[in-house]
C-alpha cells in the first residue's frame, strides 16, 4: 500500500479520491470525469469506475463486482447534511448483474447512528470527523457502513459494502475540488 504525501497531489486540478478494497482493487487512485444532478463517474489510471451519489457509491465497473445501482431512501447523500440532518432509518435495495444477465436485488432495513469524533489522518491533515454508522439488515445479508463526515456534511472518508461477496470499498478524498 503506498502512503501518498500531499506534494505528490497538489498539483492536480481535481479532487482526488483513493480507493481500497478487500476485492480486486486493493489501492487506487480516482479523479471525477463527470459530475451531474449529484452524481459523481470517478475512474482509475487503468480503466476501473465507480458512480457515486454524493459520495455513496451506487455502480462499478471493471472490479468484478457488477454493481448496477443502489436505490436509498431517504437519501442523505445527495446532498451535504449536517450531522442533526441525517435520518435515523433508510431503506436500501443493491442491484448487482448475474452471470446470465439477469438482475439480482437485494434489499436491506439500514439503522443510522450518529457517533462522536473521531481523528482522521488524510495525508497532512488532521481532521476532527463525525462517525455515521448505517446498521444494514436484510434476508440474507447484514454488515455496516461507516461515514466520517465534517460539521458541514462533507463526507471524507466511508467504509461501504458493495458486493454480496463481502467486499468492501474504502473512500477516502485526499483532496477536495481546488475549484470549490
Amino acid at each position: 500500500i503506498k502512503v501518498f504525501s500531499r506534494n505528490e497531489i497538489k498539483n492536480f486540478d481535481y479532487e482526488v479520491v483513493e480507493i481500497k478494497s478487500n476485492g480486486i482493487i486493493k489501492q487506487a487512485l480516482m479523479l471525477p470525469i463527470s459530475k451531474r444532478y449529484g452524481y459523481t463517474n470517478y475512474i482509475t489510471g487503468s480503466g476501473q469506475t465507480i458512480n457515486t451519489q454524493g459520495f455513496l457509491i451506487s455502480k462499478t465497473n471493471g472490479m468484478n463486482i457488477n454493481l448496477l445501482s443502489v436505490e436509498t431512501v431517504p437519501n442523505p447523500f445527495i446532498l451535504q447534511k449536517n450531522k442533526d440532518e441525517w435520518p435515523k432509518s433508510s431503506k436500501r435495495t443493491y442491484s448487482f448483474l448475474t452471470p446470465l444477465n439477469s438482475t439480482n436485488q437485494i434489499s436491506l432495513e439500514c439503522k443510522i447512528s450518529v457517533g462522536g469524533l473521531d481523528d482522521i489522518l488524510i495525508i497532512d491533515l488532521n481532521l476532527k470527523l463525525y462517525k455515521i454508522t448505517e446498521s444494514c439488515i436484510g434476508e440474507q445479508y447484514e454488515f455496516q457502513n461507516l461515514y466520517w463526515i465534517d460539521d458541514d456534511g462533507v463526507v471524507w472518508k466511508s467504509k461501504q459494502w458493495i458486493s454480496p461477496e463481502n467486499i468492501f470499498a474504502e473512500l477516502l478524498v485526499l483532496q477536495k475540488d481546488p475549484k470549490l
